[in-house]
């Protein structure tokens, strides 16, 4: 993930230069994934015009006029150069996300999700992949459909890919896989429960309502990847993010649910853990919201299972099969 290649401190001016010291340390990273036989997806979570999780909110890059622009330009140009840095790097190295969870609107919460922002996005991306090519024809591209953050995000408002994607031949798709947040993220700083709620369990459904989630749930919350898919048939698709919180009562089973059903369709998938660490203190008081898969003593609430090490023990039994 790249978040710092730019001062993001510097609110009002647009960078014309990559910090060559920090894209160094991403070289000595991909060389030492190399070594150990590690893929690397570089993607750009932030850039200046979109920082969303460094403490302070900047949506420019999605305004319609010269501002947005000129910070679209800037990521056009930022791929760029990462595309010259690591076109020499072998595909099994190295792959390329195009931009982490784009969310094309001007603020974080209440701003419409517009057809026309989303065909900003499509716009950006297919800009992006020709610059790219125009370097790099070895390297695969991860692109997403906007908002996908949420797995319904590929077939929703019947997004349609830019066709310069689709014909591109090194294409994917990525999308993410959290549902349903009111399990998987328990305790984060939206949302705050007496107790812990178990999987399978009652939780909140598209519309809001609460539905039994267990593994023919989760299935049916794929059915828009597998439309996709028909629809598209050939271009594979990655779940790029899926994760549950490592307290909750459930978890590895429903780790092990979607990676069957990952299975099933045909999917690649990553898991999620930030940083091994406590992912959303910053955002919350909880010591236990966390993503990592090794076990680590809670200092706050006590974990919820029998087995510290049952989520491990299922991301394992994944990648094996």
């Amino acid at each position: 993930m790249i978040h710092d290649l730019y001062d993001l401190s510097d609110y009002d001016t647009c960078p014309k230069k990559i910090d060559s010291d920090k894209l160094d340390k991403l070289e000595d990273l991909v060389d030492l994934c190399q070594d150990k036989g590690i893929k690397v997806i570089i993607d750009v979570h932030e850039i200046p015009g979109l920082v969303r999780w460094s403490g302070w909110k900047d949506f420019r890059l999605w305004e319609q006029g010269k501002t947005g622009e000129k910070f679209r330009n800037l990521l056009v140009e930022t791929w760029k150069k990462l595309a010259d840095t690591f076109e020499d790097y072998p595909d099994s190295t190295v792959i390329f996300e195009l931009l982490n969870e784009a969310e094309p609107k001007e603020n974080d919460w209440n701003a419409a999700e517009t057809k026309n922002k989303g065909n900003l996005w499509n716009n950006l991306q297919t800009k992006l992949v020709s610059e790219i090519r125009k370097i790099d024809i070895v390297h695969t591209i991860l692109s997403s459909p906007p908002y996908s953050w949420r797995i319904n995000s590929i077939a929703s408002s019947n997004w349609t890919p830019p066709k310069a994607l689709l014909d591109d031949g090194k294409v994917m798709f990525a999308v993410h896989m959290y549902s349903p947040i009111d399990y998987t993220l328990q305790w984060a700083a939206w949302d705050n429960p007496k107790k812990a709620l178990a999987y399978p369990g009652l939780f909140s459904d598209i519309g809001k309502q609460k539905v039994m989630w267990n593994a023919q749930r989760l299935r049916a919350a794929m059915d828009p990847i597998a439309d996709f898919q028909k629809k598209y048939s050939g271009i594979p698709i990655v779940i790029t993010e899926f994760s549950v919180m490592r307290i909750l009562p459930g978890a590895a089973q429903y780790l092990s649910d979607l990676i069957d059903i990952f299975k099933e369709l045909g999917l690649g998938w990553t898991y999620h853990a930030y940083k091994e660490a406590d992912y959303l203190n910053q955002f919350s008081d909880c010591s236990d919201t966390m993503f990592e898969l090794d076990y680590v003593p809670p200092r706050g609430r006590k974990a919820l299972t029998n087995d510290p090490l049952d989520r491990l023990k299922a991301i394992v039994k994944g990648f094996k099969n």
